[in-house]
């Protein structure tokens, strides 16, 4: 990979610096700060929050800016260059990144991408692919499990919980060998907590009545294994952060990430990141209350970055320009979303603080409706510093929005 000549000088000039300042240089005491450098927000705010005074962490991409677009500055990536750790979102989401991972490679820094750390949906996915799984048995009872139904790593954390009450049984078999359906758990449970295993397997849950009897089935899910070297999310939503039960996996990377750095501080890390994932759960049922109370189930943004709320909630988005808020729209695609806004009788479009493409306002022109605010959480705005915005407050402004925007 070739890189701009300015990567080049900017690390030149870091290996000289570092020559110079290390004869100088005292033993590192493992009480000092871990420093911490951020391509997006969440990150940020996640790991300011399990380190606590442990580490020192500041995003790159600057207040007002955006991360699908921002260049980085020489002096910003020196400081990534000097810093302990350099967590960034990947997924080709920052166009910057690939080149300051490559940049820094001869460095003592420590990167963690952080889309690898869980499973993504594709840029183009319906509900039906993933998420809540539904199917209805021959009793007509509908029996539904919550998980996600995607590409798992050898040893991944798998769960899945029956949306029913009652006592349930899940069972495990190998698709490839049509093998028999083998029982998992000896005591009923409605959640099943397993590691994803080195073959991709199928999961269903079944309840008894009194005398033995099959009641009721669930459909079966699929837990695929893909333990491929790297990673190639070209073709997948960036977007992680916004579902409140992904972010754990990628929370969790980070508590991770610091224990190793600082493992006398081992407790510290993980009660904060216990904290963080309580707060996660609830952010994650506060959407479902949402989802299921709403009168809608779609809303219009200006741009199409909000599939992971279709896929564990089931709210449908129209996004006016595609993954990434530079995509434009061509007009014919623009004519059939006003078309498709209108019939569904949509009366609100759902602006981005930190960038909306144009063509956002010509749709809201069009359909005579009125502009709410939705932030992608990417990098903070200037009100929302001064506000202390963390991520869990703009989550819950989103949540507000959300219920406006579904509801008559």
């Amino acid at each position: 990979m070739k890189f701009p000549s300015i990567v080049i000088a900017v690390f030149a000039t870091v290996g000289f610096l570092s020559a110079c300042s290390n004869t100088n240089e005292e033993p590192q005491n493992m009480d000092e700060q871990i420093t911490i450098k951020t391509s997006i927000f969440p990150y940020e705010d996640w790991a300011k929050k399990i380190g606590g005074d442990y580490v020192d962490v500041e995003n790159i991409v600057p207040i007002g800016a955006d991360a699908h677009t921002y260049e980085p500055t020489p002096q910003e990536m020196i400081k990534v260059a000097e810093s302990d750790v350099f967590i960034y979102n990947g997924a080709e989401l920052e166009q910057f990144a690939e080149s300051i991972v490559a940049a820094i490679d001869n460095h003592d820094v420590t990167t963690l991408e952080a889309t690898s750390q869980t499973h993504l949906i594709g840029g183009t996915h319906s509900h039906e692919e993933h998420g809540d799984q539904e199917s209805s048995t021959d009793e007509g009872y509908d029996v539904t499990i919550q998980g996600i139904e995607d590409h798992y790593h050898t040893g991944d954390s798998v769960q899945l919980t029956v949306q029913e009450s009652g006592e349930w049984f899940w069972y495990i078999n190998d698709p490839a060998t049509e093998a028999d359906w083998i029982r998992v758990n000896n005591e009923p449970t409605t959640t099943l907590n397993k590691e994803a295993s080195t073959e991709t397997q199928q999961l269903k849950a079944v309840q008894y009545n009194d005398e033995g009897e099959v009641e009721r089935t669930s459909n079966s899910v699929t837990i695929l294994i893909d333990d491929h070297e790297g990673h190639n999310h070209g073709d997948e939503d960036p977007h992680v952060w916004l579902d409140p039960l992904r972010s754990i996996e990628t929370a969790s990377s980070i508590r991770d990430l610091l224990v190793d750095l600082m493992p006398e501080q081992a407790d510290h890390f993980n009660d904060n990141f216990m904290e963080l994932e309580e707060q996660f759960h609830q952010l994650d049922e506060d959407f479902r209350t949402v989802a299921e109370t709403a009168d809608y189930d779609t809303f219009i943004v200006s741009h199409a970055g909000y599939g992971y709320w279709e896929n564990q909630y089931g709210i449908k988005q129209i996004g006016i320009a595609g993954i990434s808020p530079t995509s434009e729209p061509s007009q014919t695609e623009l004519i059939q979303t006003v078309e498709l806004a209108s019939s569904l009788g949509l009366q609100y479009v759902l602006f981005e603080p930190n960038i909306t493409p144009n063509v956002a306002q010509v749709v809201q022109d069009h359909l005579n409706a009125d502009a709410l605010t939705i932030h992608p959480l990417e990098a903070l705005t200037a009100e929302d510093q001064a506000n202390e915005a963390d991520y869990f407050s703009l989550m819950y402004d989103n949540i507000e929005t959300l219920e406006t925007a579904l509801n008559d």
